[in-house]
């Protein structure tokens, strides 16, 4: 889960000019578009509509971007699996969500990792909270037969992205096991108080950066109403004030579990939390894949 939430902080605030502003992202009440695929972003249109979230992009005389059908997968793929396991891959693929899953307008970016995102001070300080310490894990075992997508993103709005990871673990009893590690009882402060010294650390490292207060980032567990070892999640709120401006960011996980199958969907946005008509329609379109795969 630490992991999962420090590479959503970084890929949210490394180089994002728009922590630094007041251009917050709105929700509004329109119905989510299911209209299919994007293929141009509008090159003089300042507001993107996406899955119930409205945002402000900047005008631009650039070309229209284009996007990709389907951008190479995330992951590296090892060596050492079996042909068990690359066929396990192979379906954990075919359901991850595409770009048919946004309105028009949505680009889907080449995912980037950087494995200081997983910084072993930062694990260190999340065992420590929670009284961990065994060094092995199913999650980390499973890491390695993920697939994933690449970042999906409005065309010129930085601040909101979706991406997911997909795992077919080798029996269920493994994958309940894993999906029992990602929702600990007291994670919450944990949490949020790596999260906060993970954004102190970074924001103090970038020049482009200075002058952004970080607030108290507060963290709430989501899917209380479904059973833990079928879907669990948290939300993470991090005010960023600049002079007399302060707006939010907001990173969202979602672990769910059907059968053997696991997925892990990831949200971030900016000055409000990413919209829940999007949110329900992403997390349906996850459960009915893992349902297809995970018996």
């Amino acid at each position: 889960m630490l992991v999962a939430l420090v590479a959503l902080a970084a890929a949210c605030s490394a180089g994002d000019e728009s922590t630094s502003t007041t251009g917050a992202a709105v929700v509004t009440t329109a119905p989510a578009s299911t209209s299919g695929p994007a293929t141009t972003a509008p090159a003089t249109t300042t507001t993107t509509t996406t899955l119930g979230l409205t945002t402000t992009a900047p005008v631009t005389t650039e070309p229209p971007v284009t996007s990709s059908p389907t951008a190479p997968p995330a992951t590296t793929q090892p060596s050492d699996l079996t042909p068990a396991e690359l066929a396990d891959q192979e379906l954990a693929r075919s359901v991850l969500i595409t770009l048919d899953s946004f309105p028009t307008g949505w680009v889907e970016e080449p995912a980037t990792e950087d494995d200081s995102l997983a910084d072993v001070e930062f694990e260190d300080q999340f065992d420590a909270c929670l009284g961990r310490d065994d060094d092995v894990r199913v999650g980390d075992d499973l890491e390695r037969l993920a697939v994933s997508t690449g970042d999906f993103q409005p065309a010129g709005d930085e601040g909101t992205s979706v991406s997911q990871e997909v795992v077919l673990a080798p029996d269920v009893d493994t994958a309940i096991t894993a999906m029992s590690e990602v929702s600990v009882d007291g994670a919450e402060a944990c949490i949020a108080d790596v999260v906060q010294r993970f954004y102190t650390k970074t924001f103090a490292a970038d020049p482009a950066l200075e002058g952004i207060v970080i607030g108290e980032v507060s963290v709430t567990r989501t899917e209380q109403e479904r059973p833990v070892d079928i879907a669990t999640g948290v939300l993470l709120e991090i005010p960023l004030t600049l002079e007399t401006d302060t707006v939010s960011q907001y990173l969202e996980v979602l672990y769910q579990r059907q059968g053997r199958a696991l997925s892990e969907l990831s949200f971030t946005s900016l000055g409000s939390p990413f919209s829940r008509d999007g949110y329900t329609i992403l997390s349906d379109e996850a459960a009915i894949g893992l349902a297809a795969i995970g018996n």
